[in-house]
């Protein structure tokens, strides 16, 4: 199955580094006595899960199924049942869940998971529920059925559209896209890739409809589908489209992959030079960090950078490269180490020390029976060693070989790949005798081989491959161009002196005659308003380019300025967030209400934000529509909608964002406070909310309720209260006037100058 690894892969290698750092931070001894000596809380459930890891890391230290990662790990979802910690509930399954999967328990590893998703059903955090689902899709291995990959496929299909859902219902809108990314790739892991194009185009077009900035993600996912379906003018527009965006918005996470795809789409072109340069940039990009030089494809695209050196006719340089990152960065996983086995079997072979090369190979085959993968590696691997046997005439191996790789899943392999395939198989049946096989594999190779390349297709590679060229050479160009702009400029003054001293010699000879002497005047006359018609030109010039670029530089700023408040509003929405997942660790009363305030508070100036991003102003707060939203807010979120009721009075003003979001916080206090403390027992009653334009240039907000009112001798000086002190203190900084009455009610009224004075016409 092709893989695309993008930033799953880096947080899959990040967080595998991090497994073995925390394993191994303490030893097997330090661990368990620390586990003697701990109590029945929260900390030893740590324990049990840092020791469920050591050996999680570290397989084959354990002598026994009691002595095991999985037994300690269910021990430590049993202590965290019995401490009633949810938080740690979860955890214990995460990690149960990914050992059984580890252990093709397939039933028992989904099993944990669900167990997690009951509980956010049964509380109703469809985020966190779709949070699970995308970690079980992620989580299960592609190789789970292996007789029946259609089932494992429909699995992951399943749970990513279920994902898909929440988030829609959620109303987020970025994770919704992702999810839907997530589908498309199960499509072109499963070899559809027509579908998987069409999932992430609108993927694309969806991104960009809410203006989402890192792209490249999905230019390397349309470019791998590309590649896998043989239009390589596609594959290359996107690979490059890859880097711009990743270069545009500084996010070179995954660096090293998007260099690997633009690497793999030239060697599929037969442009080896160019494919050597990007794979040694992907190499160098994994090199640079350790952990994704221990965990990454490095070796994989060392390999890559080494064939295509080898198609350059530089056998040795490709060995000196392979066995120099060899010795620099040993391989530690299995892939890895097969990776290095093929290269330098393909060193060997290209050097003709066959027996040398056949011995690397046969390693190679030695470790994928090992993996036991499955995927387009397998594949590969047949590949190698088919064409290995095809080309030492040895003909029975190479069908063996060459015979698996054909057996192997559609979708799996690239296009050209199953094309070289059919010939190298037209080849064996014609040594052999098997004439009528030797022309079905060759029909299928010409096939093939006329569907991924023409003319037309070749000029517009080589129209995208100048493009890009020409947008790498625009500054030098630019440069250039100002270099003869200046040289010209000094030959005209040459030439202008020159004519000046004509024009004199002329004036000497005056004596000629005058109508000589006239002649030479209109000449010089008309030379002298040609000068100054160049000059008029020029200045004429420089206005408009300085015109041009107070355009742009506005265009910019409102767009710099949109981006501020949805990362403001962004960011106040993960503090949100951080502060809902607080509270499910809490079980004080009274922490819990002041963690709902704070959300609430944080959500009033979010809505302010969000309405900036959204308002064509960009500077200036419909308060009207705000303060219809949030109280439309602060109503859902107490879930009274039905016992109290709101008039609202507010007239149209634009109001600034420096007063806006203090005015906000003081109609979240009051609400809020109107809410706990005004209608006990469920009462009903009613909620009066009037803004207006005042006398001088002012603003008048009252907030008022016909509940209970304020206990009796209530000393608005006196109270210590939060929200009290609250609105004091913004009504203050609005350098208002701040009056709280209690009569059948409480009246809440501030009088503050309008700054920034903007009265909507209905």
């Amino acid at each position: 199955m092709l893989r695309v690894w993008l930033i799953a892969s880096v947080l899959v290698i990040v967080a595998r580094a991090a497994k073995g750092q925390e394993a191994s931070g303490n030893s097997y001894a330090t661990l368990m006595n620390r586990l003697q000596r701990s109590l029945p809380d929260t900390n030893r459930i740590k324990i049990l899960l840092e020791i469920a890891w050591y050996y999680d890391v570290k397989p084959g230290v354990h002598t026994n199924v009691s002595d095991s990662g999985i037994a300690y790990a269910t021990k430590a979802k049993q202590l965290s049942d019995q401490l009633r910690a949810v938080a740690w509930q979860h955890k214990s399954l995460f990690m149960l869940g990914e050992m059984y999967f580890e252990q093709r328990d397939y039933d028992q590893g989904r099993s944990c998971f669900l167990q997690v998703i009951d509980h956010f059903q049964k509380t109703g955090d469809k985020e966190q529920e779709a949070a699970v689902w995308t970690r079980l899709a992620n989580t299960i291995p592609d190789q789970k059925l292996a007789s029946n990959m259609d089932s494992a496929f429909a699995e992951h299909l399943r749970y990513f559209k279920l994902a898909r859902e929440l988030y829609r219902q959620t109303g987020n809108r970025e994770k919704e896209i992702a999810a839907l990314k997530d589908v498309a790739d199960v499509y072109m892991h499963q070899g559809k890739l027509d579908s998987a194009e069409q999932g992430f185009l609108r993927v694309l077009k969806m991104y960009q409809d809410i203006g989402y900035a890192n792209l490249h993600y999905t230019y390397d996912l349309l470019s791998a589908v590309a590649t896998a379906k043989g239009n390589y003018e596609k594959a290359l527009f996107y690979a490059l489209e890859t880097v711009r965006s990743m270069q545009a918005t500084a996010d070179s996470v995954s660096g090293g992959y998007f260099y690997g795809r633009l690497g793999s789409v030239y060697r599929e072109l037969g442009h080896f030079d160019k494919c050597a340069e990007w794979y040694g940039r992907a190499v160098i990009f994994f090199q640079q960090n350790l952990e994704l030089a221990l965990h990454g494809p490095m070796h994989r695209f060392n390999g890559h950078q080494v064939r295509a050196l080898i198609r350059q006719k530089k056998e040795k340089e490709a060995l000196k490269l392979v066995l120099s990152t060899r010795d620099k960065f040993p391989p530690v996983r299995l892939a890895d180490k097969q990776a290095v086995a093929t290269s330098l079997g393909d060193c060997y072979t290209a050097l003709k020390q066959y027996a040398l090369a056949e011995q690397h190979y046969l390693e190679m085959i030695a470790w994928e029976e090992k993996m036991d993968q499955g995927n387009v590696f397998t594949f590969e691997v047949y590949f190698t060693m088919g064409e290995f046997y095809l080309n030492r005439h040895r003909y029975d191996h190479a069908r063996r070989y060459l015979e698996k790789a054909m057996a192997m899943p559609p979708g799996i392999a690239l296009t050209s790949r199953i094309r070289d395939l059919h010939f190298f198989l037209f080849k064996v049946d014609s040594a052999t005798g098997s004439y009528l096989a030797a022309i079905d594999h060759f029909n299928s190779y010409k096939t093939l081989n006329d569907s991924l390349f023409n003319e037309s297709k070749s000029r517009q590679i080589e129209e995208l491959q100048v493009a890009y060229e020409t947008g790498k050479k625009e500054q030098n160009i630019s440069a250039l161009e100002r270099e003869n702009q200046l040289q010209q400029s000094r030959l005209k003054q040459a030439k202008l002196t020159g004519n000046l001293t004509i024009g004199a010699v002329v004036l000497l000879l005056i004596i000629v005659g005058l109508l000589y002497n006239r002649y030479l005047i209109r000449q010089r006359s008309n030379r002298r308003l040609e000068a100054k018609q160049e000059e008029i030109n020029r200045q004429n010039q420089s206005l408009q380019q300085l015109v041009t670029e107070k355009d742009r530089l506005l265009e910019e700023k409102e767009w710099l300025l949109k981006e501020i408040h949805h990362r403001v509003k962004n960011n106040l929405q993960i503090v949100i967030s951080l502060l809902n997942t607080q509270s499910a660790y809490l079980d004080n009363d009274a922490a819990l209400m002041a963690i709902r305030d704070s959300q609430h508070r944080m959500r009033a100036m979010s809505l302010i934000h969000q309405r900036l991003y959204q308002s064509e102003t960009e500077s200036a707060i419909d308060m009207q529509a705000y303060i219809r939203e949030l109280v439309e807010y602060l109503s859902d979120n107490f879930n009274l909608s039905h016992k109290i009721g709101f008039s609202l009075q507010v007239e149209k003003i634009a109001m600034d964002v420096a007063q806006a979001v203090p005015v906000g916080l003081i109609l979240n206090e009051s609400i809020t406070n109107a809410f706990k403390y005004a209608f006990p027992d469920n009462s009903e009653g009613t909620i009066n909310i009037l803004m207006k334009q005042d006398q001088d240039s002012h603003v008048l907000l009252v907030i008022a309720d016909n509940g209970r009112g304020l206990p009796a001798g209530f000393d608005t000086a006196a109270v210590r209260s939060l929200g009290m002190n609250l609105m004091q203190g913004l009504t203050k900084q609005l350098n208002g006037v701040f009056i709280i009455q209690s009569d059948k009610g409480v009246s809440i009224m501030i009088r503050f100058p309008h700054g920034r004075m903007a009265v909507y016409e209905n």
